[in-house]
Formats: C-alpha cells, sequence, structure tokens
C-alpha cells in the first residue's frame, strides 16, 4: 500500500507542477489552475488521511483490540468542504469547478495504477 501511495503522490506532484507552469503561462487561467492546483493539494491530504486510518485499522486487527470509532469519514468530509468554501469564498483566485476535478484527481490515479498493476 505504501507503494501505491507513493506513486500517486509522484503523479499528484507531476499535476501540481504542470498546474503551477500552466498557472504562470496561461495568466488568464490563473483561477482554474489555481483551483486544480488546490484540489489535488487537498487530495492527497485526504488520501493521507484515509491511508493512515487504514494502517490504524491493519494495527488494531494485528493487535486484536477492538474498533474504535472514530472521526475518520469526518474529518475527510469536513477537509473536502473546507475546500469547496474557500472556492467560494474566492472565487476570483480558486475555480469552484476545477477544486473539485482536483479533490478527484487521487482517486482516479489510485484506480489506473490499480489497473496497471494488476495487468502486469
Amino acid at each position: 500500500m505504501n507503494d501505491l501511495f507513493a506513486s500517486g503522490v509522484r503523479a499528484a506532484v507531476f499535476a501540481l507542477s504542470a498546474c503551477l507552469a500552466l498557472w504562470i503561462l496561461i495568466p488568464d487561467y490563473r483561477p482554474e489552475f489555481a483551483g486544480a492546483a488546490f484540489g489535488i493539494a487537498v487530495g492527497v491530504w485526504n488520501s493521507y488521511l484515509l491511508r493512515r486510518r487504514i494502517q490504524l485499522l491493519d494495527q488494531w486487527t494485528a493487535e486484536g483490540k477492538k474498533r474504535r470509532a472514530g472521526t475518520g469519514f469526518a474529518a475527510r468530509a469536513a477537509t473536502l468542504l473546507l475546500a469547496c468554501m474557500a472556492a467560494l469564498r474566492f472565487p476570483e483566485h480558486l475555480s469552484l469547478v476545477c477544486v473539485l476535478a482536483g479533490i478527484f484527481f487521487m482517486p482516479f490515479v489510485y484506480l489506473l495504477l490499480g489497473f496497471i498493476r494488476n495487468r502486469s
């Protein structure tokens, strides 16, 4: 799982650098590229939170502990809502549509990496 996360983060860093380069080169679309970059960063953070939660569940299962109720989903949902609220608050700097598209970048990357790794 760690190698999948590392590959996903590598793809996200590549996408973030592409967003930054396009943000510099095409000034008319700066809110869109900034929104996409912000959404990708939030998506990476959410995937980190999910990875950490899965590692804790694995550890608790190995130790025979009962599953502890937590705020796993609530924290990830709050992060997404905060990103959308930032895009709504600053529409001249962030495009809401691009923030939402960027948030879903990491799940699609993981889906593609899963297909690629199962095929080989």
